[in-house]
C-alpha cells in the first residue's frame, strides 16, 4: 500500500468531512480556526511592531538631539569614518538612544543604531528585527522595523540690535581679569563669539577656546532664515552718519558760537600798466669798451671752432686760415686793435632787458586818486666773446685754426625816456576789531549733498562757516608800505556724523524722575517712531558741529565736576567780547568735550558667509572707546533702527516675503551715567544750552545724570513695548557693581532674572553673550 502524502491526508480528511453531513458544524469550526488565528496573531504582532517602531523613533530622535546639543556650534571630532570610540557627540547619541530603547525590547533582536553628521545636521538611523508569534501560522517569521531622524539647530527670523557702551572707561582692564584684555577688547571678543554662536559662521580672529567652545561653528544656518544684526555704539553721542535722509536734518541751526565786530577801511591795488612809450633809443655805450675786452683775458679756457666761419664785429673769420704756413704767419691774423697781436675779433650777445621804474606820481595813493604815472629806464647785459688764431695740429693737420673764449665779465647798455600809467583800484574791506560770543544761527543745508531730498543719504564731510580770522596783507589808503589787517575767513567745519536731537522738554522743577511716565508728547527726542516733517524744524535733527562752537572766558559757566560753582557766565541770552587774535582770542578756550564715536551706527543687515563674517569682524574690531556715558542716546537710536513701525518700517516690519520677525536688543554698558556740563551732546553744550535742565539754574553733575537716568528708564519701557510683539531687551552690565545702576539696568531688561546679566570679567561677559545666543536659538527636529 502506497503511503499518502500530507496533502493527500489533509485532502482526504476534508473530503470525508464534506461528505459526512452529520459533522458539518465541527468542519466549519475547524476550517475557521486558521484565519481566526492569523487575524488574532496579526493584531498582536502589529501592536508589537507599532510599539517597537515608536520606541525606535523615540530613541533615534533623542539620540540625534543629544548629539546635536553636545556638538554645539562645532562639528564632530571624527566625521563619518567609523572611528568614533572617543567621540563625545556620537557616544552621547548612542547613550540617549539606549536609554529610550533597550536591547531586546518586546522580544526584538539584532538592534542597530547609528548617527552621522554633515554640515551641522545630525542624521540617525535605527532598526530592530521583531520575531512574529501567531503570524507564523501564515508563514510570517519576522519583520524588520527601520526609522530615521535628523536634528539641526534652527532660529526663527531674527533681528539683533547691539547697543554698546564705548565710553572712555572701556579702554581700561578689569583688575584681576584672567584674560588681561581691556574691556573694549573683551566686548569685541564677546560680540564675535555671539555671531559665531547665532550665525553659525566662523570668524577667523577668535578661537573656540576664546569663545569657551570646543570647536569652530559650521555654516548650517538655513538660507531660508533671515538673521540680521545692527550696531549702535554710544558714549555721549551716537554717530548716525549717512543713515538718515537729507530731509530729516534741519536747514538752519543755532550754535553757541561767535560773530566778528568789523570796521570799514579802504585798500588800494594798482591795475596793469599801460604800454611803455617814449623811449629815446639812446643805448649807451654803443659797443664793448676796448678795455678790458680787447685784451686777451687768459691763455686757458679756449675752445675750438671746427667748421664754417664766424661773423665778428671785425668781419668774417674762417675757422682755418690756409694761407698761413707757420706760427708767425698765423699770429699775423690776430690784428685786433689794442690786443697786442693776441686777438683777431670780438662778438657780443645780449641778455634779457630789465625795465626799472625811476619815479612815480601819487605814490602812495590816497583815496580817491585814480591814476599813477611811472617813469622807467631799461638796462641790458651783454656778454663778449673773444677770438684768436693759433698754430696747432688738429686730426693730423697742422695749420692756423680759430678759437674762442667767453669773457668772464659783462657790460650793460642803458636807455631812458619810457613812461606808463596804471589805474588805481579801491576796495572797501571790513577789518575785525573784536569778536562777540553768543548764540549764532547758521545755514547748514550745504552739508546735504543730496540737496535736502528725502530719498538721498549723501552728505558732505564739512561746511564752510565764517568763524575764523586770517591775516590779510593790504595797501591802506595813504600808506606806502603794506599793512596786515585781520578779516573774517571761513572755517572748514567737519561733520563727523553725530547729531543734535530734535525738540525735547526741559525739566523745570529739578526732579526729572516723574517727567517721563508717560513720555510727554512734546518730547520728540524720545519718540522712537516719529517721522520728521520737513515743514517743522522741531521734528528734524541737527548736525553736531564741534568747531562751530566757541567758549567764553576760561570756564564755561557751570559746575564742571560737581565739586562747586565754577566761574559763572550766563549764556542763554548774553554776549561776551574778546580782543582779536589770529588763533585764539585772549583768554578764550573752547572748553568743550565733543564725544562722537568713531564707529558709525549700522542699520540691520545680514552678515552671511565668509564675506559677511569678515565685514562683521572688521566693524567690531574698529570700535574705539572715548567720551562720557549717556545711556539714553544709545537706547533711542538702537530702538529707531530696530523698530518695525518707524523710520525703517519698510525694511523692518516683516521679512521680504511677509513673515514675522523676532526682535532682540542687547544693551551693554560698563558703568553708571556720567554727564559733564561741557559735554557737547545731542542737546548742545549741557551747561550753556540747558535744553534738558532748568533754564535759570546752572546744572551740576547730579542734575545732568538725573535727567539722563529718567530718560533711560522711560526708553527701556518704550523699547520693550515696541511694535506688535515687543522687543526682547537683554541687558549686560560689565565690570562694575554700582548698586543704583545695577537696579536700573535690571529693571531695564525684559525680565530681571532671565534677561539681565552681570559680568564681572571678560569670561563672564563672553559666557553671557553665549547664553543669549543659545536662548535666541531653538533646537529642532527636522525630517
Amino acid at each position: 500500500m502506497t503511503a499518502k502524502t500530507d496533502a493527500e491526508k489533509r485532502t482526504g480528511f476534508l473530503a470525508r468531512l464534506r461528505k459526512d453531513q452529520s459533522g458539518n458544524t465541527v468542519a466549519i469550526f475547524a476550517a475557521a480556526l486558521f484565519p481566526m488565528a492569523g487575524l488574532v496573531g496579526g493584531a498582536v504582532d502589529m501592536a508589537r511592531l507599532y510599539s517597537v517602531k515608536n520606541r525606535l523613533q523615540a530613541g533615534c530622535d533623542a539620540g540625534s538631539l543629544a548629539s546635536r546639543k553636545v556638538m554645539g556650534n562645532g562639528r564632530w571630532d571624527v566625521n563619518n569614518d567609523g572611528n568614533r570610540t572617543n567621540d563625545a557627540t556620537y557616544l552621547s547619541g548612542l547613550q540617549m538612544f539606549d536609554f529610550n530603547f533597550e536591547n531586546g525590547y518586546l522580544g526584538s533582536e539584532n538592534r542597530t543604531r547609528n548617527f552621522v553628521e554633515a554640515n551641522g545636521t545630525v542624521t540617525g538611523t535605527a532598526s530592530a528585527v521583531v520575531p512574529m508569534t501567531l503570524m507564523r501560522i501564515l508563514g510570517e517569521e519576522e519583520r524588520t522595523v527601520t526609522v530615521t531622524c535628523t536634528s539641526q539647530m534652527k532660529i526663527p527670523h531674527t533681528d539683533v540690535m547691539f547697543v554698546f557702551d564705548v565710553t572712555g572707561s572701556m579702554s581700561s582692564a578689569i583688575p584681576g581679569d584672567p584674560t588681561g584684555l581691556t574691556k573694549i577688547n573683551g566686548l569685541k571678543r564677546a560680540t564675535k563669539c555671539f555671531y559665531e554662536a547665532l550665525a553659525r559662521q566662523n570668524i577667523d580672529d577668535v578661537t573656540p577656546a576664546e569663545c569657551y567652545k570646543t570647536a569652530n561653528p559650521i555654516g548650517d544656518l538655513s538660507t531660508l532664515t533671515q538673521l540680521r544684526f545692527g550696531f549702535v555704539p554710544f558714549d555721549e553721542q551716537v554717530n548716525i552718519g549717512n543713515i538718515l535722509q537729507n530731509g530729516y536734518y534741519k536747514d538752519t541751526q543755532t550754535f553757541q558760537s561767535r560773530e566778528a565786530e568789523l570796521e570799514d577801511v579802504w585798500t588800494w591795488t594798482l591795475g596793469t600798466a599801460s604800454a611803455t612809450t617814449g623811449w629815446l633809443n639812446d643805448w649807451t655805450p654803443a659797443s664793448p669798451p676796448s678795455s678790458p675786452y680787447n685784451t686777451r683775458q687768459s691763455t686757458s679756457g679756449w675752445t675750438d671752432i671746427t667748421s664754417g666761419s664766424v661773423t665778428t664785429l671785425q668781419g668774417s673769420k674762417p675757422f682755418r686760415q690756409t694761407s698761413a704756413t707757420n706760427s708767425t704767419s698765423c699770429n699775423a691774423f690776430n690784428n685786433l686793435s689794442g690786443s697786442g697781436n693776441n686777438l683777431t675779433g670780438l662778438t657780443e650777445s645780449g641778455g634779457s632787458t630789465t625795465t626799472t621804474a625811476v619815479g612815480t606820481t601819487n605814490n602812495p595813493p590816497v583815496y580817491p586818486a585814480t591814476e599813477q604815472v611811472t617813469s622807467y629806464q631799461q638796462t641790458r647785459p651783454f656778454t663778449v666773446t673773444q677770438y684768436r688764431y693759433v698754430w696747432e695740429s688738429r686730426s693730423g693737420t697742422t695749420s692756423c685754426f680759430l678759437e674762442r673764449r667767453a669773457h668772464t665779465t659783462t657790460y650793460t647798455k642803458t636807455q631812458t625816456g619810457g613812461t606808463s600809467s596804471r589805474p588805481i583800484t579801491w576796495v572797501e574791506r571790513q577789518r575785525i576789531t573784536g569778536w562777540v560770543y553768543k548764540p549764532v544761527t547758521f545755514n547748514v543745508s550745504s552739508l546735504k549733498a543730496g540737496g535736502g531730498d528725502n530719498t538721498s543719504t549723501a552728505y558732505n564731510a564739512s561746511i564752510a562757516l565764517p568763524l575764523n580770522e586770517s591775516n590779510l596783507t593790504v595797501n591802506l589808503s595813504g600808506n606806502s608800505s603794506s599793512s596786515t589787517i585781520k578779516v573774517v575767513s571761513n572755517a572748514t567745519v567737519a561733520w563727523s556724523g553725530c547729531i543734535e536731537e530734535r525738540q525735547t522738554v526741559r525739566n523745570e522743577d529739578g526732579d526729572p524722575s516723574d517727567e517721563f511716565n508717560p513720555i510727554p508728547d512734546e518730547a520728540y527726542d524720545l519718540d522712537i517712531d516719529m517721522i520728521p516733517d520737513t515743514g517743522d524744524e522741531a521734528t528734524r535733527w541737527g548736525f553736531q558741529l564741534q568747531n562751530a562752537v566757541w567758549g567764553r572766558h576760561n570756564w564755561v559757566g557751570f559746575d564742571a565736576d560737581g565739586g562747586g560753582t565754577d566761574y559763572y557766565e550766563p549764556v542763554l541770552a548774553d554776549v561776551w567780547r574778546a580782543s582779536t587774535s589770529t588763533s585764539n582770542p585772549s583768554g578764550m578756550s573752547r572748553n568743550t568735550s565733543p564725544g562722537c564715536p568713531s564707529a558709525m551706527a549700522r542699520k540691520l543687515a545680514t552678515y552671511r558667509d565668509a564675506t559677511g563674517s569678515t565685514n562683521y569682524k572688521n566693524y567690531v574690531n574698529a570700535l574705539t572707546p572715548g567720551g562720557n556715558t549717556y545711556h539714553d542716546i544709545g537706547l533711542i537710536w538702537g530702538a529707531r533702527l530696530l523698530s518695525p513701525t518707524g523710520l525703517y518700517a519698510d525694511e523692518n516690519a516683516t521679512t521680504p516675503d511677509g513673515q514675522e520677525i523676532q526682535r532682540h536688543m542687547i544693551f551693554m554698558t560698563d558703568g553708571e551715567t556720567y554727564n559733564m556740563g561741557n559735554n557737547y551732546t545731542p542737546y548742545g553744550i549741557e551747561g550753556w544750552d540747558r535744553r534738558r535742565t532748568p533754564a535759570g539754574t546752572n546744572p551740576d553733575l547730579g542734575d545732568l545724570n538725573d535727567a539722563t537716568n529718567a530718560r533711560t528708564t522711560a526708553l527701556c519701557t518704550a523699547i520693550k513695548n515696541l511694535g506688535n510683539n515687543g522687543v526682547t531687551l537683554w541687558v549686560v552690565y560689565y565690570g562694575t557693581t554700582d548698586f543704583a545702576t545695577t537696579e536700573r539696568m535690571k529693571n531695564c531688561a525684559t525680565s530681571r532674572n532671565n534677561h539681565f546679566f552681570q559680568a564681572s570679567n571678560t569670561q563672564l561677559l563672553i559666557e553671557s553673550f553665549n547664553k543669549i545666543a543659545e536662548s535666541i536659538s531653538e533646537l529642532k527636529l527636522t525630517g
